[in-house]
């Protein structure tokens, strides 16, 4: 078990990723024939409307995950096959990640913070990403399975609970909760903000925004190699230090490793 008392809490999908992690393990299943083509087809059109910004991201998601989760579609399909997925997933999008959260997740470790994953993607492919990062514990929507092969039962969907699965990990462990961080970028993340210290809302949807602002947690929107931060409070906005959105020693961290990639890649990354 581990002794480190305060952690950072990330999800994966548009907050570590600059993409979807279902996304890509779903489009690597229907190539390499682990589901049938009409898993990705059914939810194209939405993508489409989304990306013309003709309908939500909400729309989308929800038409993604039911065409693969619905109609017990994994029935029969071998934990490896998913296995393997998920690695061709990873390697064609493992470097498409938000600097913000990639070096906030280096500084962590530089600290002694545990970095974890929480995300609604299929567990194999958190997994298989995780491991990249060198981030030891995640957690992922999890299909139930028999004798190495998914059941197409109904799974335990992470996303839905990560508060719960923050508090459990807490009692467990004896994790110093007003310590810890979370980042997360929908309404169902703002769930860790209940539960931690410090919450970033990080390039956050409508609803997230809301609440963010609301309760007055930072927003973090990153475009290109800028990188904006505003609290609201007290009515006004503010734009916060990075000493005010985490403990300082990470904050401190998070900037040695601003600089070091600065210097790094001659990149002015502003933030």
């Amino acid at each position: 078990m581990t002794t480190q008392k305060r952690k950072v809490v990330f999800d994966l999908d548009g907050t570590c990723l600059r993409w979807q992690m279902y996304d890509a393990w779903i489009s690597q299943a229907v190539y390499h024939g682990v589901l049938p083509k009409i898993v990705q087809s059914k939810a194209l059109r939405q993508r489409s409307d989304y990306k013309s910004r003709r309908r939500p991201f909400g729309e989308w998601v929800s038409a993604q995950v039911e065409a693969y989760q619905g109609e017990e579609r994994l029935r029969g399909v071998r934990v490896s096959d998913a296995e393997f997925v998920a690695e061709c997933a990873v390697q064609r999008n493992a470097d498409k990640v938000h600097l913000f959260t990639e070096l906030l997740m280096q500084a962590a470790r530089d600290v002694n913070i545990e970095p974890i994953i929480l995300s609604g993607s299929i567990e194999q492919a958190v997994a298989a990403f995780a491991k990249t990062k060198g981030v030891q514990r995640w957690r992922g929507t999890r299909h139930p399975q028999e004798n190495g092969y998914f059941t197409g039962g109904k799974p335990d969907v992470c996303s839905h609970r990560k508060d719960e699965i923050i508090l459990e990990m807490a009692e467990a462990e004896g994790w110093d909760l007003p310590e810890c961080t979370a980042v997360g970028d929908s309404f169902l993340d703002g769930k860790m903000g209940e539960v931690v210290g410090h919450f970033i809302a990080f390039n956050p949807d409508a609803e997230l925004t809301s609440l963010a602002e609301t309760k007055g947690w930072p927003i973090v929107a990153e475009k290109k190699d800028v990188v904006h931060m505003y609290r609201c409070k007290d009515g006004a906005i503010h734009r916060p230090q990075l000493w005010d959105m985490m403990p300082l020693d990470l904050a401190n961290a998070f900037r040695r490793r601003i600089d070091a990639f600065r210097l790094e890649h001659g990149i002015n990354l502003k933030i």
